[in-house]
C-alpha cells in the first residue's frame, strides 16, 4: 500500500564518557523511541556505546530519545516528499494506534526476551492513545492550513519575508521499561482538600499540572 513502511533500521553510536554511567540505558531508549513511534513488520537497532575522553555524563534532557526522534522526523518528511503525500497523511497512516504492539520495546530496556523474561507472544497492546486529538488540536493552533498558501509564505507586501511550518510527532515514557515503577497516593483532609502524593520531580515538565489535573478528575 502506498505510504505504508515496511521496514527500520536505525544506527546509534552513543558517547559515554570515560566510565559507563547511563551509556547502556540512554541507547536502549534511543533505540525505542526512534523504532516506536511508526509501526512497519521489520525493525533493526545497531548500537555502539563508546568510551571517550570527556568528563563523565549522564541523563540530560530527554534521556537519548530527542537525537533519535529529530532524525526520524526529518526520514519520515522526506519519505512523504519523495511519494508525494502530504506530510500528515503519510504521518497518521503509519503511526502507532490503539491496539497495536510496541513491538520493539520487549527487546530493549534492562530486561527483555533476551534473558527470558517477556513472552512477545503476551506483550499488552497499546489500550489508549490521544495522538489524534493531540495533532488536530495543535494543527489548529499553529494554522497548518497555511503550509501552501503562496501568500503566507511569501507576502507580497514584504519579499524578504520567507515562512514556513514544521510538523514533528515525538513520543517519551516516564521510566525504563520492566525497571522503573510510579505509584501515587491522595489524602483527603477534613477540610475536603486533597494532597496527592507522587514521587515525580517537576523540573519544568509539568508534572505538578498534569498530576493534579488527573486527581481533580477523578
Amino acid at each position: 500500500t502506498k505510504g505504508r513502511l515496511v521496514a527500520q533500521e536505525m544506527r546509534v553510536i552513543g558517547n559515554t564518557g570515560p566510565y559507563g554511567t547511563h551509556g547502556f540505558t540512554v541507547q536502549n531508549v534511543t533505540g525505542i523511541r526512534g523504532l516506536t513511534s511508526y509501526n512497519c513488520p521489520a525493525k533493526k537497532f545497531d548500537c555502539h556505546v563508546v568510551y571517550t575522553n570527556i568528563p563523565v555524563p549522564g541523563a540530560y534532557r530527554g534521556y537519548g530519545a530527542p537525537q533519535a526522534e529529530f532524525a526520524l522526523e526529518c526520514h519520515m518528511e522526506d519519505i512523504a516528499n519523495d511519494l508525494g503525500m502530504d506530510l500528515f497523511a503519510f504521518k497518521r497512516q503509519n503511526w502507532v494506534k490503539v491496539g497495536d504492539k510496541l513491538d520493539i520495546v520487549m527487546y530493549l530496556g534492562e530486561r527483555g526476551t533476551a534473558a527470558g523474561e517477556v513472552d512477545p507472544a503476551t506483550y499488552p497492546p497499546v489500550t489508549t492513545s490521544g495522538t489524534e486529538e493531540c495533532v488536530a488540536q495543535g494543527m489548529r493552533a499553529i494554522g497548518w492550513h497555511r503550509r501552501n498558501d503562496p501568500a503566507w509564505v511569501r507576502p507580497a507586501d514584504q519579499p524578504n519575508i520567507r515562512r514556513g511550518i514544521g510538523f514533528a510527532f515525538c513520543m517519551h515514557g516516564t521510566a525504563i521499561p520492566f525497571l522503573d515503577m510510579g505509584g501515587c497516593s491522595i489524602k483527603m483532609n477534613d477540610d475536603g482538600s486533597f494532597n496527592v502524593l507522587a514521587g515525580a520531580a517537576d523540573l519544568g515538565t509539568g508534572a505538578d499540572t498534569v498530576l493534579s489535573q488527573i486527581a481533580a478528575e477523578v
